[in-house]
């Protein structure tokens, strides 16, 4: 039986819709988490298992082995910088290999960051249906004060009092997506300050020594896999020139 043109399109839409809601597959980040808080020895991790527990973060004094995942030891300042370049470009390139980018979101008054996929805020009514049919209703009594709510959020990491970065074993968050599909890492473009610190600072010498932005462009895919646009480069190479004047 064949099928119109109207209907062919039809269910390509349908299946490119259906497409948008997926999973998160495993995360892995290798390297930067240590094999307990005791040894610096790297070891890798699936991200994905720790969220979507609606665990709150443990407390000070019961954080350990047990329930924390340690960054290394070397991996300690707190500082908007060394966020930016240390910290924030090794989840985001594991979320980039998975197929999504995120942002990060730092909070001051709790001392952690809070990642989150880019597309994040896009509505779903189905999804929002969920959330507010599970959401507890608060009935205000006009006798009585009202009642705080409790807002809960994915944090991660997290700097503890001993000035050490850790990731729950076990935290809230959600591992699925809406309104956007998964796309291949190579058709996803990262933001320079996400990227690999040391690899971008290459590519940023090569354009500094004369190296052409395409022979640039194509180093920094050669060495990560990842892809930087023209102008992301361009902007690079005018920063340099604005550091020599």
């Amino acid at each position: 039986m064949s099928t119109s043109y109207s209907e062919s399109i039809s269910q390509i839409y349908r299946i490119r819709e259906r497409a948008k809601n997926w999973t998160s597959g495993s995360i892995f980040i290798t390297v930067t988490v240590a094999s307990s808080k005791n040894n610096n020895l790297p070891l890798e991790i699936d991200l994905t298992e720790t969220i979507g527990h609606n665990k709150r973060v443990p407390i000070a004094d019961q954080r350990g082995d047990r329930n924390c995942y340690w960054l290394q030891s070397h991996i300690n300042e707190n500082s908007e910088e060394f966020r930016r370049k240390c910290i924030n470009p090794l989840f985001a390139s594991a979320c980039w290999r998975a197929g999504f980018l995120i942002h990060a979101q730092y909070e001051s008054k709790h001392k952690c960051i809070r990642f989150e996929c880019n597309r994040s805020q896009h509505h779903s009514e189905e999804r929002e249906s969920q959330y507010f049919k599970n959401r507890e209703r608060y009935v205000r009594d006009p006798s009585k004060p009202p009642v705080p709510r409790v807002w809960r959020k994915s944090s991660r990491p997290i700097l503890g009092k001993e000035e050490r970065w850790f990731l729950p074993l076990q935290q809230s968050g959600s591992r699925n997506h809406c309104g956007h599909i998964k796309e291949p890492p190579e058709h996803l473009r990262i933001q320079c300050h996400l990227a690999p610190t040391n690899e971008v600072q290459i590519s940023s010498d090569a354009l500094k020594a004369q190296v052409p932005i395409s022979a640039t462009s194509s180093l920094f895919h050669e060495r990560t896999g990842m892809s930087l646009e023209s102008h992301q480069l361009r902007y690079l190479q005018q920063k340099n020139l604005k550091k020599d004047l």
